[in-house]
């Protein structure tokens, strides 16, 4: 029983370990994470896993993205957009308005 008991611990413990016979594959190049996320559910359905693509505050791409440091100068599509870039230059480097930027206060959007 003792022997049986062993037995059947070791065999539970070599299966779950399978798991890591693939673990030495090499991590795919950006974009490419579907060619090991993918599972086929049905003959017309799959199911694929992509990265969440997270923005920022001002709506920027994520910052693993070349165009994260690039500036937003431009292309603003109405007039309190516009506002909005010219307010904020305030806060880049300043917790509260200077002096200067006193009648400012109250009206940042964000």
């Amino acid at each position: 029983m003792k022997y049986t008991l062993l037995a059947l611990m070791g065999l539970v413990f070599t299966i779950s370990g399978c798991a890591m016979f693939t673990s030495w594959k090499s991590i795919p190049p950006p974009g490419g994470c579907d060619q090991c996320h993918t599972l086929p559910i049905n003959a017309n359905w799959q199911v694929n896993y992509q990265v969440a693509n997270i923005a920022d505050e001002r709506g920027r791409l994520n910052f693993q993205t070349p165009e994260y440091n690039q500036p937003t100068l431009g292309g603003q599509t109405s007039p309190l957009e516009t506002k909005k870039v010219e307010e904020k230059a305030c806060f880049d480097c300043h917790k509260s308005p200077t002096p200067a930027h006193k009648e400012r206060k109250g009206r940042f959007h964000h």
